[in-house]
């Protein structure tokens, strides 16, 4: 494939169950751990749908699923949504749109219209937005008002009495009505939608239904933009929130959901998988481009390819024909043979008929190789994301490529037959294992009911570019040894969690001057601040961790914390008046520098 082919990952951003951000998610899925566990009660009464018995009419037998802790909270003036649209906007909107936020600032560019959140300008005019989404449950909470009526009124069987019509009106008053907002609220479309509209995005802007393989084919679309110059960046992945029991009774009726609550891919002791939620973005640019523009480059998107099974068993059942020549088909795109993979990221979903038709697939195209292929599924950590399934993989697979270490199958017990039959051909590894081969390539598959299967090629730049600092209006300074670190929030707790947060994400081997770059320019400053003054990364590590401890303790703390660390309250700004006495003729452009600091 030529080098203009090739796409450059260059910024991520995710919230799934147990990994609230990329870092958690990378610590999860690397230490093998999952967040497997009953419904939040704010969801749904679990114990008025759960059955043991997998037969039971309208109930599931599932005991666990993978939530996230909270999807009620969202920084609606932060974005300038009112309160009143929230409440009949559809939390799977809002987590888009704060995960897209977060993948700008992670590429390093500003997410905001005024930049007051930092980071480089970008023509928005260019930039996709492509989102996996395939279940819109919210609709169905919202929409239980007129239900409700209909049921009252006979629309399915005989009409309530009277009592019976009082008591569902005051369980429907509890709900919020239709307003204006209601529509658009609940449309899938506005979930790319609300994105390109609140980031001011005028590229493409679409949600795409290919069921489990959203997100994969949401990314694939996005590639087909870039290659074709329609657009320059793209932000692409797929959302998914588990707001009724609708699913889990669902998936019950076919046997497809673990009866342990354990979700074991690939595994002799394998019973299904385990509910997941959760969402994830990645923001693409051509690799020329992000190398011409000081981009930092996770990984390289070499190959994408799609198709569908056509005429099948059933419209959920897999057909290993139709996964092979998806694979051999990214592969050609990418210009790789079997010997070049080594770490294969699966669908895998833990069930009989599942996990046998994609190793069956995988082996045979993997046949002739030397030595057996690491793989893994991002499923076993965190549940089956649905339409975010896709994206939640594919990150896993780009941070191993970036990291040089594959991880974990989490919950592993032993090989399932098929693996077992073919240890030439697969490896599952049960602890990290280092990727000393420079090139590292690894594959990505996504399969979704009615028959879609997305396969992705992605490897590590081959000389990885080195990201620029950037200033605002003036080249990055030159920096010292020590350096200034300022970062702020909008009260102590906060601050706290956002010290504790860097302290983790900071590696020891990163530049102390790029970080402290990163923290200082153009960031928007909050009321409760923090400056820390260190000569290495390890020692700024040290003290954002005890601001973090510190205010974990105690949030109303404030002054200094040693020698080299201060919390404090910002001042209220006071009027800046400058005076230039002298005498004598004065030059043109005086204080154009002064205009130039980002502070003014």
């Amino acid at each position: 494939m030529s080098r203009s082919g090739a796409i450059a990952v260059v910024g991520l951003g995710c919230r799934f169950p147990g990994a609230e951000n990329v870092n958690r998610y990378w610590q999860l899925v690397r230490e093998g751990r999952h967040k497997f566990g009953p419904p939040p009660r704010d969801r749904w009464d679990h114990e008025a749908f759960f059955s043991q018995s997998q037969r039971t009419p309208d109930r599931y037998y599932a005991p666990h699923g993978a939530f996230l802790d909270d999807v009620a909270s969202f920084a609606a003036m932060e974005f300038g949504i009112p309160p009143r649209r929230v409440e009949v906007m559809d939390p799977q909107q809002r987590m888009a749109l704060e995960c897209a936020w977060y993948t700008f600032q992670d590429a390093g560019y500003a997410a905001s219209i005024d930049r007051v959140d930092g980071g480089r300008p970008i023509d928005r005019s260019r930039v996709g937005t492509f989102l996996g989404l395939c279940a819109m449950e919210f609709r169905s909470i919202l929409g239980a008002r007129t239900i409700a009526q209909m049921l009252a009124a006979g629309q399915f069987g005989d009409a309530a009495s009277a009592e019976e019509a009082k008591r569902l009106g005051d369980m429907i008053n509890r709900l919020v009505p239709s307003r204006a907002f209601s529509g658009p609220g609940v449309l899938s479309n506005m979930s790319a939608a609300v994105v390109a509209q609140e980031l001011d995005l005028g590229g493409p802007a679409f949600t795409v239904d290919a069921a489990c393989a959203s997100a994969l084919v949401a990314i694939h679309d996005a590639v087909t933009y870039l290659r074709a110059g329609h657009i320059d960046a793209a932000l692409a992945g797929g959302v998914y929130l588990n707001l009724t029991p609708d699913h889990l009774v669902g998936f019950s009726r076919i046997g497809a959901i673990s009866l342990g609550g354990i979700c074991r891919p690939f595994d002799v002791n394998a019973d299904g998988f385990v509910q997941g939620e959760g969402v994830g973005l990645v923001m693409l640019k051509r690799l020329d481009d992000a190398v011409r523009d000081g981009d930092r480059v996770y990984a390289v998107l070499r190959g994408s390819a799609l198709n569908n099974d056509g005429k099948g068993d059933g419209p959920m059942s897999p057909r290993g024909e139709g996964q092979e020549a998806v694979i051999q088909a990214a592969w050609d795109d990418a210009g790789i043979t079997a010997r070049d993979v080594g770490h294969v990221e699966t669908h895998g979903t833990g069930t009989t008929v599942g996990d046998r038709t994609e190793l069956s697939a995988l082996r045979n195209r993997l046949a002739g190789r030397e030595g057996p292929v690491l793989i893994g599924s991002a499923k076993a950590n965190v549940g089956h994301t649905m339409s975010a399934a896709g994206v939640a993989g594919f990150i896993k697979a780009v941070l191993s490529v970036h990291h040089a270490e594959v991880p974990p199958l989490a919950n592993w017990t032993a090989p399932h037959p098929d693996i077992a039959a073919a240890p030439d051909t697969f490896a599952v590894p049960t602890a990290p294992v280092p990727w000393t081969d420079p090139r590292r390539v690894a594959t990505v598959s996504s399969f979704g009911f009615g028959g879609t299967n997305a396969h992705m090629v992605i490897e590590a730049p081959q000389a990885r570019p080195t990201a620029r600092l950037f200033a605002l209006g003036a080249p990055a300074p030159s920096l010292g040894a020590a350096q200034l670190v300022v970062i702020s929030a909008d009260d102590g707790a906060l601050l706290g969690r956002y010290a504790s947060e860097l302290a983790d994400t900071i590696a020891d081997t990163d530049s102390l001057a790029a970080v402290a770059h990163t923290l200082n320019v153009g960031r928007r400053r909050r009321a409760v601040r923090a400056a820390i003054v260190a000569q290495s990364t390890a020692e700024l590590r040290k003290h954002l961790r005890k601001v973090g401890d510190t205010l974990a303790r105690d949030a109303s703390t404030r002054g200094a914390q040693g020698r080299d660390a201060v919390i404090g309250d910002a001042a209220t700004p006071a009027p800046v008046a400058f005076l230039c006495p002298g005498q004598g003729m004065q030059k043109v452009g005086l204080l154009r520098e002064w205009l130039a600091i980002p502070e003014f």
